[in-house]
């Protein structure tokens, strides 16, 4: 595992998981360890129950030992359980693997997991930051879950697999005919990214019945309708003594492909500044940066971008060629930076001061050298290029000090955000012609 502070190497000695940079993190007296930074979103203690409740008496018994044959059957070794919640599946495949993560959000669900299973290492973290080191797994499994691909595509070695499961067109279809007067089969939806294969796809799928209330208003808790449900089908559920449905799961086994070319997380620090890889939680600062006027202007949005927190969410797990950076001063965000992989030997880089009193403070000629750094020797990149706005006179003004070559000047080559004629200016520059400002 990797320290989530500053991307180091953790190592266990007795009871605390500790990077070369002294950042200590101690195991919870249940087992599990919290390497989540900031606030933790989990499930409640109420959902965890229910869930915890229902997948012990043994409903869905047929999937979870459907994936301890797979797992098995493909000799993964280092397996990570993405969204693992209290350990139900993973505590199963755990005896089939030499070693075994769990990560979750929640503290409560953890403590379940660790009390019931001591062969998994239980990490409470997010499935989109997930504190492993690059190509380091052989298997991950995505129950019921979001489906991290950029983060799957990382910390899997070549070859490695990645077994997702997700509702079958019938899952639940009994249950849903008690709840709604029309009711739909489910979409059913493959990933489609270049950099996995679909190698196998198995339905498991059985009816159950339930003859206990409690354990009908539990299953109703952990799924989708509960939220979703108007209280009439609530009321439903709560009058339910017994229930018929069909359970349908639709396991998805991909392999990464061996040639995939997956560029890496960037943590990168110097003095008092990091630039680092932006992350799901770092969408709502996006958000008050891109709505606010002042900060787009340059960038021809003087009335702000109006985007909503989930559509950035989902820029930031899209394009794996398009990274956004966040910048931080003292550990404090205060600009971001775009950051385009053109081809094997071209980037095409972008930056933002966006908190307005860190402006003007020649912050960016700093920040530009690391970044520029990195991607000369790190990532051994031919050539990086820019724009900006012809009339942005001060930006072009450091780019040419750090090396930066003017190419051309597009008049009236585009239009902002109220309609006028904006020109801007285009720069490359070769590694021989950059100065660094660290």
């Amino acid at each position: 595992m990797i320290c989530p502070k500053c991307g180091a190497k953790l190592v266990c000695c007795e009871k605390t998981f500790r990077c070369e940079n002294n950042h200590t993190y101690d195991r919870a007296r249940q087992g599990y360890v919290n390497l989540m930074l900031g606030g933790n979103h989990g499930d409640s203690k109420e959902m965890v129950a229910a869930r915890h409740r229902f997948l012990n008496a043994d409903y869905y018994h047929l999937l979870k030992e459907r994936l301890e044959e797979i797992v098995t059957r493909l000799q993964v070794r280092v397996l990570l359980d993405l969204g693992c919640g209290e350990g139900y599946y993973t505590s199963g495949m755990s005896r089939h693997v030499a070693e075994c993560y769990g990560v979750d959000l929640s503290k409560d669900a953890l403590k379940i997991a660790s009390r019931m299973d001591k062969h998994t290492q239980y990490v409470v973290a997010s499935i989109f930051r997930l504190p492993f080191e690059d190509e380091s797994i052989d298997g991950i499994t995505n129950i019921f879950a979001p489906a991290p691909v950029d983060e799957c595509a990382r910390v899997l070695k070549n070859r490695g697999i990645y077994i997702r499961v997700a509702p079958h067109r019938r899952h639940l279809y009994g249950l849903k005919k008690k709840l709604y007067d029309q009711v739909y089969e489910n979409e059913m939806e493959l990933i489609k990214d270049e950099r996995f294969e679909l190698i196998g796809r198995v339905k498991v799928e059985d009816v159950i019945h339930i003859d206990d209330h409690d354990d009908i208003e539990a299953l109703f808790m952990m799924t989708p309708y509960y939220w979703k449900s108007s209280k009439e089908a609530a009321h439903k559920v709560a009058e339910m003594e017994h229930l018929d449905t069909e359970i349908e799961f639709d396991i998805q086994i991909y392999r990464k492909k061996e040639e995939t070319v997956t560029k890496k997380n960037i943590y990168l620090k110097h003095g008092s500044f990091t630039i680092r890889s932006a992350f799901q939680d770092d969408a709502s600062q996006l958000v008050e940066w891109w709505n606010d006027g002042r900060v787009m202007a340059h960038a021809g949005f003087p009335k702000g971008l109006h985007i909503d927190e989930a559509k950035v969410k989902q820029q930031l797990c899209s394009d794996t060629n398009h990274k956004r950076l966040i910048i931080e001063k003292d550990s404090r965000a205060i600009g971001e930076m775009g950051l385009h992989y053109v081809d094997d030997k071209t980037a095409e880089i972008g930056i933002k001061i966006c908190d307005l009193k860190m402006q003007d403070q020649g912050y960016g000629k700093q920040v530009l050298s690391l970044l520029i750094q990195y991607l000369f020797e790190e990532e051994k990149m031919v050539k990086i290029i820019l724009d900006t706005d012809l009339e942005n006179e001060r930006a072009q003004h450091v780019y040419e000090q750090l090396g930066f070559k003017k190419v051309r000047v597009n008049i009236d080559s585009w239009v902002n955000q109220l309609g006028e004629k904006r020109s801007s200016v285009d720069y490359e520059m070769k590694r021989e012609h950059f100065k660094s400002y660290l």
